[in-house]
């Protein structure tokens, strides 16, 4: 089974206009997309197909219309950067806890045929409280070289945070996920970072002794990811960072 557990950590840096950093534990499903009748066979609490504690809909994802998930990414990544993939699409995310979902990013991981290593990456970014999301299509064909994987540039197109105006672009690090899977991104303003952000997280199997640590470790998962933004978002202020409106409003 090439779906998993990724257990490690979450951090944040932000350097400008004031210092804020942060960090803190979290676990990631790995959901390879053609696995979804077997992953959690047998497990009462988490699923697929029926209401659990711990559970994966599709229609959490893209634009939620999407029948077959892995079909529906190929399709985004083929109608952006024309590639035309067959191989599997794995999705590295959140799932509902307690029926609440928030993934502020969400990473297809897709391959070509049997090749181990992905040929495009997709990043699904969501905010709060609007509830948007954006999905940048990264082929690997345009990757430059970085010490720390693939590495792409790419403009913002949607707001995020309020404390980031719009007009920044973003750095991206990422790599096939293993025994260790890392990513790192960085929001920019000519070249400066504002904002470092980076996922470092180890492997698990789907196994029960695993499914349930994570729910007794991490009970509300995305609940108190949530929770942390706005936490987070809190301190910035008192630290009189000032809130931009969003460019909608």
């Amino acid at each position: 089974m090439h779906s998993a557990i990724y257990e490690g950590w979450v951090r944040h840096i932000r350097h400008r206009p004031a210092r804020h950093a942060f960090q803190y534990r979290l676990f990631m499903a790995y959901m390879d997309l053609d696995e979804l009748d077997q992953v959690f066979s047998g497990r009462w609490l988490w699923s697929t197909r029926r209401p659990a504690i711990a559970r994966f809909l599709p229609s959490d994802h893209l634009d939620g219309n999407c029948d077959n998930l892995a079909d529906g990414v190929r399709a985004l990544v083929r109608e952006r950067s024309g590639l035309r993939l067959d191989g599997p699409v794995r999705l590295l995310t959140h799932l509902r806890y307690f029926g609440y979902i928030f993934n502020p990013i969400s990473v297809y991981y897709c391959f070509d045929g049997d090749n181990p290593t992905p040929r495009c990456y997709v990043l699904e970014v969501s905010n709060t409280p609007w509830k948007e999301r954006v999905c940048y299509v990264l082929p690997a064909s345009e990757a430059k070289s970085g010490g720390r994987g693939q590495l792409f540039d790419f403009n913002k197109e949607m707001h995020v945070s309020p404390f980031i105006p719009m007009d920044m672009s973003y750095r991206c690090w990422a790599g096939p996920p293993g025994e260790r899977l890392s990513l790192s991104i960085e929001v920019l303003k000519e070249e400066e970072a504002t904002l470092q952000t980076s996922l470092a997280l180890t492997r698990q199997p789907v196994k029960g002794s695993v499914l349930a640590r994570s729910l007794l470790r991490y009970p509300l998962m995305t609940a108190n990811v949530t929770l942390r933004i706005h936490l987070n978002a809190l301190r910035l202020w008192l630290k009189g960072v000032k809130p931009l409106a969003h460019p909608g409003s």
